[in-house]
């Protein structure tokens, strides 16, 4: 099965999560900060920082009170947020960009990891066109499961929720016990 236009739409979304994982904004204030290293961050610094991200940014321990960070505004509810802790303790730290770096494995190692892995899918077309085509079959049997759990079946959105949308280890166990419950009935 080969539609290109979804296998074009996962190379998209492919293409877009390398910008998310490493938000220019981060590579800017990062930048910054090395200018810094070695310094006192005091609030002097702020407006510099927030001029290098060109978004609004917090400061300080926040409400998390796990050490002194930076963070967008939309680090915890927007695609492209991001949150780097600069030190454990609450107060204005010493700018130590190694070991932001080291303390940040997620916003940084982690981010270089997953662009690599995405590099090598868009390497291989026929990787990108296996999701598509896998895609486009999950597609087709939602279609077909909606057809025939149409109103008036009551159970429709159970049996949508309990074996359609599962985790395949939760679809496995379910099937089980009924075909248990089969056997001993």
């Amino acid at each position: 099965m080969h539609h290109n236009g979804t296998a074009a739409a996962v190379a998209r979304i492919i293409r877009e999560r390398f910008a998310d994982d490493s938000p220019e904004s981060l590579t800017r204030v990062f930048e910054a900060l090395k200018s810094l290293n070695g310094h006192k961050l005091t609030k002097r610094h702020h407006a510099a920082l927030i001029a290098a991200a060109g978004e609004p940014l917090t400061f300080g321990a926040g409400l998390t009170r796990t050490g002194y960070a930076i963070e967008t505004v939309r680090a915890f509810n927007g695609v492209g947020g991001w949150r780097l802790r600069l030190s454990w303790d609450d107060g204005c730290p010493i700018v130590d960009t190694d070991a932001i770096w080291r303390d940040n494995p997620a916003v940084f190692i982690g981010a270089a990891d997953r662009n690599a892995i995405r590099s090598g899918y868009l390497a291989e077309p026929s990787r990108i066109q296996a999701i598509a085509d896998a895609v486009d079959a999950y597609r087709a049997a939602a279609a077909a499961l909606e057809t025939v759990l149409d109103y008036p079946m009551p159970d429709r959105y159970e049996i949508r929720r309990t074996l359609a949308e599962c985790h395949p280890t939760e679809f496995a166990a379910t099937v089980a016990a009924a075909q248990s419950e089969t056997l001993t009935a």
